[in-house]
């Protein structure tokens, strides 16, 4: 049995008052929720994918993607640098196949005003990160994905979460909760065997073409509305939700149970999840 299942169930038998000095004993049916980046794994596979797809230039330029930039009060003349800029390159490379023509200042632009947007309005940074799949089949999106998986040295799966991913696969459901795009989680899932069904990430309508649109589906599983995006799928309260983050605050105490990941980056954030009474495990550990 997985170390950490049985770390966590006796932490749950020890904390609820419901289920004090008994054995666990689940129906199948219970979902365990977990958030994908720094959780599942080491890293964020969203923003891998979001400077793999900046450095390629593979982002379809398009204004609902520079709306966020706009919104965020950046300077008009830089915005319309940047997108001049991009466009330009992202053109030149799809007629002329030239891959090292590409300005790596632009890329460094790009990021940090992604990153400075996170610290402003973190919504608005996700779902501007998200939008990267505009205009790209599902299966294009998962293959730059993969790449990114593969290149990107900061993202690595957890062989301890894994193994207590397959301890819980088999009393129950596990599903994903996560800020990234859909598509770009699913590949993760995949490789935890989570069904496709169980993954809930930010997601737009799918055009005629099969290809994202602009249209962002709603709610957008951030921060509470996490809660509100595994509701559209699932009533029943979560079993136990797992998160790194302030943003899987609110679903921590929506689930009977907690697993807080600590990076060590807040005393607040650490005794925010205590006071929920989550189990807490040393990201130094996984």
């Amino acid at each position: 049995m997985s170390e950490l299942f049985e770390k966590w169930s006796a932490h749950f038998q020890k904390t609820s008052t419901d289920h004090s000095n008994q054995s666990l004993s689940l129906t199948g049916d219970e979902a365990f929720v977990f958030d994908c980046d720094q959780t599942l794994i080491h890293g964020d596979i969203g923003e891998a994918t979001l400077r793999l797809a900046l450095e390629r230039r593979w982002v379809i330029s398009h204004d609902a993607w520079w709306q966020h930039l706009i919104e965020a009060e950046f300077s008009t003349a830089e915005i319309n640098s940047w997108r001049q800029g991009y466009e330009l390159e992202a053109n030149r490379i799809s007629t002329e196949h030239e891959k090292d023509k590409k300005s790596a200042s632009l890329s460094q632009e790009l990021w940090e005003a992604y990153e400075k947007l996170c610290m402003d309005d973190v919504e608005s940074a996700y779902i501007f990160a998200a939008r990267i799949a505009y205009q790209r089949h599902p299966v294009e999106l998962a293959l730059i994905t993969d790449s990114a998986l593969q290149q990107d040295e900061q993202v690595r799966f957890r062989p301890s979460v894994i193994s207590l991913v397959q301890e819980i696969q088999k009393q129950a459901k596990v599903w994903i909760v996560s800020s990234s795009h859909i598509g770009i989680v699913r590949v993760i899932a995949h490789h935890y065997n989570i069904p496709s069904q169980q993954v809930i990430g930010i997601d737009f309508a799918l055009d005629k073409q099969q290809t994202y649109s602009q249209n962002l589906i709603q709610p957008a599983p951030i921060g509470p509305k996490k809660i509100n995006a595994f509701q559209v799928l699932n009533q029943a309260q979560p079993f136990l939700m797992a998160g790194d983050s302030k943003h899987d605050l609110p679903m921590m105490h929506y689930a009977k149970s907690a697993l807080f990941i600590d990076h060590h980056k807040s005393i607040g954030l650490r005794q925010s999840a205590q006071e929920l009474g989550a189990m807490i495990v040393d990201s130094k550990q996984l």
